[in-house]
């Protein structure tokens, strides 16, 4: 017979396994009802003629003891007595004695015919034992039974790699099990080889973690391959169950830009020694990656692309985890925290979870800390709504705690790289940058340089203060932001830091531009040493920032740094601002820079009319007393509009017109129109097809080119009336479409009115 004290268990779980042990022992289908607001009833059975009903109620009270399941049971009294069963029936996970059971059956006669149907502790662990289907069917008991425990226990004892078994059994309360699970044992099964693809955070190292323990029980014995396929070689047995656990395989290769992965022969190494696995029938393998970096492996190796692996994929996404889903996730970590009922019993206070539930920072990482004792207690219960709130708008406390706690010094030089350069990076650029940076504060600051580099920064840190999509590093929310503008407003000698490593002129700029209030405290602490400013600046503007190159033939231009534009734009900013002679001088020689710029045939039409405009207002000081700038740039400007192909230039150009100081010249106003003219030719047709589907998109086009009617006439007419009947005929389609996707919407709301009942009773049970 099992032993279990279903402590494991919260009450939605004890219920669901009393649903399942009754239906099989009885024989019939019960019917469940959601958890709290029960009226008395858990379970029910009532016959097909409806004259006999049978009642049946879960107190999960195994933590608690008998006394006080005993005044639990008389509080529910009064609602039986209500409710007039045939036949009543009380499961609990308290274990009862003879006595206690007849001291039941007597709170409620007659409506328990016999101590029979009083279900303790230990009656249950026999109807598990009558009925093991159901005890496997329960992951969260099975997993945790003393005989499996002791298997997997022994097994991990044979590991020669670094598996902490003990991590993964304490995740078992917590785990919310859903259609993966199934879906890539099943693959594992079949092909011994399984990789679990997602974005950061969806819980594939979870799922992993469950399928190995799993196997562990079948008697496998885990290798965890940390750093290369090299190590999985070397601890290879194909005379003894082995299961390999390779977390983020690909990220480990081929996390940066280059393709040195194929060039390496990695991928090929991967191949073979997935080919290894799939034909050692004692061989199971199981790996994990970011989707964003599993393509773009494919992408850069045919080998891979050739290969079986794409069959073994079992994706992760947000969909699997729907709004009850994301509700037992806070359920769990609530109901097993160490939180005391205070506090729990605040978070149900005017249903204050469902805010947490839809609030847009909602992840596991902060479910996991708001509920720790440990964090939260000196916060007094009165204060706990708001003090979680604050945290979801806002989760600087728990950022400080990890920046200082809980990353490594690299991590926390590429978190204030990025801040420097704006929240977002490209991977190569991002790298460089951070280099920089990292090799600056380890020689100010005394520390040495970790040999894992970047590649192992960019893991500590993903998922939980970083997000990698396409090649692109962002901060996963704009709370980390926040976080390190504080950080900085706290600690100036970071922005130092920032200025003696810039490779960037993006850089300067960004910390140039935050604001304060009404005074940029960060630029009058880059004031403060003009030397250092200064010397950054240049030292950013002499490099290039931009390259054209030929990829199959074709020309591309790469940006390395900010627009040749927005660039002249800044340095035009800081020395009106600072009156430096020095940065002045710079951003003459940035302009020459713009020029070959427009002359190589690229122009961003919009930062370009900022840049004349910025120049048209700044009317004392070093730049005023220049005019020959402004002159240049605007001359070269409409040299160059010639370039402007697409209606939101043109527009962008004709409100310029309206307010341009001194106003347009003849010239200026024929080679706007000449412009306009070739693009309409067939610009307009572009334009429209191209907004098929944007409306909003569709309407500007139809002003503009009304606007544009009104001076031209002739066959621009013609084009802004097919333009209108363009935007009529999508006006006409989207009402048509306005029923169906009215239907679709009620159908959607009423599964999500049916879901907060749900919810609402799950979280009764905290009570």
């Amino acid at each position: 017979m099992p032993h279990y004290d279903f402590k494991q268990l919260s009450p939605f779980d004890f219920e669901l396994l009393i649903a399942s042990l009754l239906s099989a022992e009885w024989g019939v289908k019960l019917e469940a009802f959601k958890s709290g607001r029960d009226g008395g009833i858990d379970l029910r059975y009532s016959n097909p003629n409806g004259v006999r009903s049978e009642i049946i109620q879960c107190k999960h009270y195994a933590s608690s003891g008998y006394s006080k399941l005993y005044s639990a049971l008389e509080a529910e009294l009064p609602k039986v007595k209500k409710l007039n069963p045939t036949r009543y029936g009380v499961a609990t996970s308290v274990g009862l004695t003879a006595a206690n059971k007849d001291a039941i059956k007597k709170l409620f006669d007659p409506y328990i015919l016999t101590t029979g149907d009083i279900y303790g502790q230990t009656d249950i662990n026999l109807m598990l034992e009558r009925h093991p289907e159901v005890e496997k069917a329960n992951f969260k008991l099975w997993f945790t039974s003393t005989a499996i425990l002791e298997r997997v226990l022994h097994n991990a004892v044979h590991c020669q790699t670094d598996f902490q078994i003990d991590k993964i059994i304490a995740k078992f309360p917590l785990y919310v099990q859903n259609d993966p699970y199934p879906a890539a044992m099943k693959i594992l099964q079949d092909n011994n080889v399984v990789v679990i693809s997602g974005v950061p955070g969806i819980g594939k190292t979870t799922l992993a973690e469950m399928l190995i323990y799993r196997y562990l029980e079948l008697d496998y014995r885990p290798v965890a391959i940390t750093t290369s396929l090299a190590e999985g070689r070397k601890l290879f047995n194909k005379s003894i169950p082995q299961i390999f656990y390779f977390d983020d395989f690909l990220g480990r290769t081929f996390l940066r830009e280059n393709q040195g992965f194929a060039l390496r022969n990695e991928d090929a190494a991967l191949v073979d020694f997935i080919e290894m696995i799939q034909k050692s029938p004692n061989s199971k393998l199981v790996m994990t990656t970011r989707e964003h970096i599993f393509t773009n492996a494919l992408m850069g190796s045919e080998k891979l692309r050739h290969s079986p692996i794409v069959e073994h994929k079992c994706i992760l996404t947000l969909g699997h985890y729907n709004n009850f889903a994301r509700a037992q996730i806070l359920y769990n970590h609530i109901y097993f925290s160490e939180l005391p009922n205070e506090y729990k019993n605040t978070l149900l206070e005017n249903a204050f979870y469902k805010q947490i539930l839809k609030h847009r920072n909602f992840n596991p990482r902060l479910i996991e800390w708001l509920s720790s004792y440990r964090r939260v207690k000196k916060t007094p219960p009165s204060e706990y709504q708001a003090f979680v709130v604050a945290i979801l708008e806002n989760p600087q406390e728990i950022w400080r705690d990890a920046f200082f706690n809980q990353i490594s010094s690299a991590a926390r030089s590429l978190l204030l790289f990025l801040y420097n350069i704006g929240g977002s990076s490209r991977l190569a650029q991002c790298e460089l940058g951070w280099l920089a940076l990292y090799a600056h504060q380890s020689k100010k600051y005394n520390f040495a340089m970790s040999e894992e580099g970047y590649n192992a920064a960019l893991r500590e840190i993903e998922g939980s203060f970083i997000s990698i999509e396409r090649s692109a590093v962002n901060f996963i929310n704009p709370s980390v932001t926040d976080f390190l503008t504080s950080l900085l407003l706290d600690n100036k000698g970071y922005i130092d830091d920032m200025l003696a490593s810039a490779i960037y002129f993006a850089q300067i700029i960004y910390l140039w531009s935050v604001r304060n209030g009404e005074v940029g405290v960060f630029r009058s602490a880059m004031q403060q040493n003009m030397a250092s400013f200064t010397a950054a600046i240049n030292r950013t503007v002499s490099r290039p920032a931009y390259e054209i190159f030929e990829t199959n033939k074709i020309r591309a231009l790469r940006i390395n740094d900010i627009s040749p534009e927005k660039r002249l734009h800044g340095l035009v900013g800081i020395a009106h601002i600072t009156q430096s002679k020095e940065i002045w001088d710079t951003a003459k020689i940035s302009m020459d820079e713009l020029e070959r710029y427009w002359n190589d045939g690229y122009i961003e039409f919009e930062d370009s009319i900022t840049l004349i405009e910025r120049l048209e207002k700044i009317t004392t000081g070093i730049v005023a007393t220049s005019p020959s700038m402004h002159d240049r740039v605007r001359s070269d400007f409409f040299d160059h509009v010639h370039a402007c192909n697409a209606y939101i230039d043109f527009a962008l150009i004709d409100e310029y017109a309206e307010r341009a100081v001194p106003e347009l010249t003849d010239n200026e106003n024929k080679a706007v129109g000449d412009s306009f003219l070739d693009y309409a030719k067939s610009g307009v047709e572009d334009d429209m097809h191209g907004l098929t589907n944007d409306g909003g998109g569709l309407n500007s086009l139809a002003i503009f080119m009304d606007k544009m009617a009104t001076i031209y006439g002739g066959h621009i007419a013609q084009k802004a009336a097919m333009v209108r009947e363009h935007l009529a005929g999508y006006e006409e389609q989207q009402e048509q479409g306005a029923d169906h996707y009215y239907d679709e919407w009620r159908e959607s709301r009423a599964d999500d009115r049916a879901d907060e009942r749900a919810i609402d009773d799950l979280f009764q049970t905290l009570k």
